[in-house]
């Protein structure tokens, strides 16, 4: 049996026209894009419900990055996301990259 969801994404209309603004954004560095890609599949509502494990796998990157992006958005909001913003800030500098 699976685990519950500890997190679960539910993206308003605005933050997935965001998300998808962002997506077509010529200067959109992939690491952003990737990342607003992940949390527009993981959308309850509107998402394609792969695991965690499936998602990394299409997107090459590992679980961990999943969990780190799901529970960035769930703490900081869908603007923490559309930007470069470092998932573990070094004490004395800045956030941004």
């Amino acid at each position: 049996m699976a685990r519950p969801k500890t997190y679960i994404i539910k993206l308003s209309d605005d933050e997935r026209a965001t998300l998808q603004k962002t997506i077509r954004n010529k200067k959109t560095c992939k690491t952003v894009l990737k990342r607003c890609q992940i949390l527009l599949e993981l959308d309850e509502e509107q998402g394609t419900g792969l695991t965690h494990a499936q998602l990394a796998h299409s997107y090459a990157v590992c679980p961990a990055t999943i969990t780190n992006i799901v529970q960035s958005y769930v703490r900081n909001g869908i603007n923490a996301r559309t930007k470069l913003v470092s998932l573990y800030p070094k004490f004395g500098t800045s956030d941004e990259i």
